[in-house]
């Protein structure tokens, strides 16, 4: 899952309409994609992402030798090609194939694998534990593997 994608979604619970977004994004395999930079689609994007949301997830899996991001946008964000390069490769190369996004409002967990979240909620809020929707995940992916 691109970063890009992380800074859209929020959690889909029905308690946590006020309190959805962001969710927090923790990674077990990240990847680095090789995608050609692009300026235009990279500034195109600044107009549209919480830029505070995406910097907060990109620190948290940001590993040594990668861009840094800084606190803010700057004033030329939309023309300085030097931070475009970095945002484009937060948003746009760092992938996230195992691991996680996590309501810090209500506790769920949306697992996410094979770089593809698992946004499903199976229960009625307050039936089911946050945590059962990765074991439900785990199981079905047993049985799958067992026929």
């Amino acid at each position: 899952m691109k970063l890009l994608t992380h800074n859209l979604l929020q959690c889909i619970v029905p308690a946590c309409r006020k309190h959805h977004y962001p969710l927090k994004v923790t990674a077990s395999l990240l990847n680095v994609e090789e995608n050609p930079f692009d300026a235009i689609f990279a500034s195109r994007m600044l107009e549209r992402l919480e830029y505070n949301i995406l910097l907060e997830a990109y620190n948290s899996l940001r590993q040594d030798g990668q861009p840094e991001l800084p606190p803010a946008v700057p004033e030329d964000g939309a023309s300085n090609e030097v931070f475009l390069q970095s945002l484009f490769f937060a948003i746009n190369c760092l992938d996230v194939v195992e691991g996680a996004m996590t309501c810090s409002s209500c506790g769920r967990i949306y697992p996410i694998h094979n770089s593809i979240p698992n946004m499903i909620v199976r229960a009625i809020e307050g039936e089911q534990p946050p945590q059962s929707i990765e074991k439900e995940q785990e199981d079905e992916e047993e049985e799958e593997s067992e026929n």
